[in-house]
């Protein structure tokens, strides 16, 4: 199953659309549903408890976001299916990789930092200020998803909260830094 953020909306549509592009390779795998949690933690576990009813034998559910994740982490527990799930995705959401570290989760964790957006904005600075910016600009040096996903704990942080990146933007300009 699939559990998406808001129908029709950009990011998850495209996540979507990735999913069907790799899936049509693995024609063993069937996704029984899309579920849209709006990218709330209560909504992803209320929608994952109902598929787990509606599908009891899900091996696997994909989530869009870490914050889902988190939700659909939590209904497959209190459903007592930790052990039938295969795979695992989600984002850096905090609270995502504290649970997949703390319960040592198959699957794969992306990293997707706030960081970029910041590297993006200095670079748009610069070119309005009519500063030379090569044509390949040293951003967010990212590291593999392989990497992230094996190394999860020490991404994770038990001082921030779930909703937080992983990020070394300044406390001021993080709305979830303590």
């Amino acid at each position: 199953a699939i559990v998406s953020g808001i129908a029709g909306v950009g990011h998850s549509v495209a996540m979507e659309d990735y999913y069907a592009l790799v899936l049509k390779d693995y024609p063993g795998i069937d996704v029984v549903a899309t579920e849209y949690a709006e990218y709330d933690p209560a909504k992803a576990q209320e929608v994952t408890s109902a598929l787990l009813t509606a599908h009891p034998d899900i091996q696997a559910i994909a989530s869009i976001s870490g914050n889902i994740t988190i939700g659909v982490f939590k209904a497959v527990q209190a459903a007592g299916k930790l052990d039938q799930m295969v795979a695992w995705t989600g984002d850096d959401a905090n609270g995502w990789m504290l649970i997949q570290a703390e319960n040592n989760l198959p699957g794969m964790t992306v990293p997707l930092p706030p960081k970029a957006g910041r590297d993006s904005v200095a670079v748009a600075a610069m070119i309005l200020a009519g500063e030379s910016v090569p044509s390949t600009y040293p951003v967010v040096k990212l590291a593999s998803a392989v990497d992230f996903s094996r190394n999860i704990a020490e991404y994770a942080n038990a001082d921030r909260s779930d909703e937080w990146w992983g990020t070394d933007l300044p406390c001021e300009f993080d709305p979830f830094c303590k």
